[in-house]
């Protein structure tokens, strides 16, 4: 996995790291000041102890002894059993090492690579969550404690077997998180890892990094048009109690989706489109092109946000959100050497033709085109199936002058981007976007609401006829 990558992660631990650093203080601090108390209770009528809290000036004016005899040796009536007092002293230790611990060894994210057999990841991540389960039951203990909730007929045996599985969804947020980092080139190879991982019940949080593009449909003809792929965007309906993200390893909403899933009680994706390198120099454009053709659309599916899914799942950060492709303008020289611009939709296919990776699925348009009509793939796509015959799609992109011409996409090519103009439908369907339902819902009425509107003007119409001519007839009779 990438180090920016890794980097990023460990910072947002470090802000989930720091509120348990303040938990673990507070209780630290609410144990000591019970046992201060008690020691009041126990010893803080002695004379010692009165000298001590009185100081040297108080000593010159007070007889310290006379003044025990008569205070007695404390409050023995509010005083802890001794069971109780040594069971705090020792959950203070606990916690003071504990502190001391954090502040020499503090714990780190568990980073393992999908590579790995997925029961010995497993298998760490449990280890990983004991561990942490180790400290919150301290905290639980020092939190019953503190308001005296502690009962000896039920909690040593509950904290006895306590471990990872009995944290609260508050508590796991506080866990450093447990992460897989795969690559793009292991994605499908490594899918059933994934899915065993993700299906585990452990909040396991998987990082597919993405630096090239793949190819969905590498096979042409028809088994092109028939073969199925599977989409990291469509993970959310098959896995519904997972955080899912996807987006660019850069901008503003990297940070904060990233550290939102990263502390989730659930298991989590995230899909990130980053460089190749460290290296970012021109990666922005890149990024920002790649979700403009619906390459990489950004969404975020939260299942702790409603229990409705569509309310759970968000397409924000999209451009032309309601419409398929969003308009891009290309810049190239005309035949005079003059700037100019050409403003087309920017599909798949436009950003697949100024990839490396996909050098090989364009070429010229022939010359010879036997009748047949040049439209550019956008248009293409949106025919009818019967009215694509005879016409061939095309891309627009400059040349090494950059000058504007025109290549024509393989039927791979062409697929691929039908492919994701599909699954972008689809995607705003499931944010509730759009619906094909409600759409033949409001046409319905709206045919419905013309034609009520429609008669009642023919009725308005032949009522105010009528009174025309009776006012024509009345002032004919009037003349006469």
């Amino acid at each position: 996995m990438e180090n920016n990558i890794v980097k990023e992660i460990d910072a947002c631990w470090d802000e989930a790291f720091s509120r348990l650093q303040e938990k673990v203080k507070n209780a630290t601090e609410k144990i000591d000041d019970l046992l201060r108390l008690e020691e009041h209770y126990r010893t803080g009528h002695k004379s010692g102890s009165l000298v001590k809290s009185m100081g040297s000036y108080g000593s010159m004016a007070i007889n310290f002894g006379s003044m025990a005899k008569v205070l007695g040796e404390g409050d023995a009536r509010r005083r802890m059993d001794k069971k109780r007092y040594e069971r705090i002293a020792t959950l203070r230790k606990e916690l003071h090492a504990l502190e001391e611990r954090f502040k020499k060894h503090p714990p780190k994210c568990l980073v393992v690579s999908i590579d790995e057999d997925p029961e010995m990841t497993l298998g760490k991540a449990e280890e990983h969550l004991n561990d942490m389960a180790e400290v919150f039951r301290i905290l639980r203990i020092a939190s019953l404690e503190a308001r005296a909730k502690y009962d000896e007929s039920i909690h040593p045996n509950f904290f006895k077997k306590f471990n990872w599985e009995h944290l609260e969804n508050d508590e796991v947020q506080l866990c450093p998180p447990i992460v897989v980092g795969a690559d793009q080139e292991e994605r499908f190879e490594q899918l059933p890892k994934i899915l065993t991982l993700l299906s585990s019940g452990k909040p396991v949080k998987i990082v597919l990094r993405w630096s090239r593009i793949p190819r969905r449909l590498p096979a042409a003809g028809r088994s092109a048009a028939l073969q199925c792929s599977m989409d990291i965007e469509l993970l959310p309906v098959a896995l519904r109690g997972a955080y899912v993200s996807q987006g660019t390893a850069v901008g503003p909403e990297y940070h904060r989706r990233l550290a939102k899933g990263l502390i989730s009680p659930r298991p989590a994706v995230f899909s990130l489109f980053a460089p190749p390198t460290d290296i970012q120099n021109g990666f922005h454009v890149r990024a920002e092109r790649a979700i403009s053709a619906r390459v990489f659309p950004n969404f975020v599916y939260d299942p702790d946000l409603s229990t409705d899914f569509v309310d759970c799942f968000d397409l924000s950060g999209n451009p032309a959100m309601r419409g398929g492709w969003p308009l891009a303008k290309l810049k190239y020289r005309s035949e005079k050497g003059e700037e100019a611009e050409l403003e087309r939709e920017y599909t798949f296919a436009d950003f697949a033709v100024g990839e490396a990776d996909f050098k090989d699925e364009f070429s010229p348009i022939p010359a010879d085109l036997e009748g047949r009509e040049e439209v550019h793939i956008a248009k293409y796509l949106d025919l009818p199936s019967d009215q694509r015959g005879g016409k061939i799609p095309f891309v627009y992109t400059v040349d090494e002058k950059q000058r504007l011409t025109r290549l024509s996409p393989s039927t791979s090519m062409i697929l691929q981007t039908f492919d994701r103009l599909q699954l972008w439908r689809t995607l705003k369907e499931l944010a509730g976007i759009e619906n094909p339902h409600v759409r033949a819902a409001e046409q319905k009425i709206r045919v419905e609401l013309t034609a009520e509107k429609e008669a009642s003007l023919k009725s308005l119409k032949e009522e105010l006829d009528g009174q025309v001519q009776q006012r024509e007839k009345g002032a004919v009779e009037s003349a006469m």
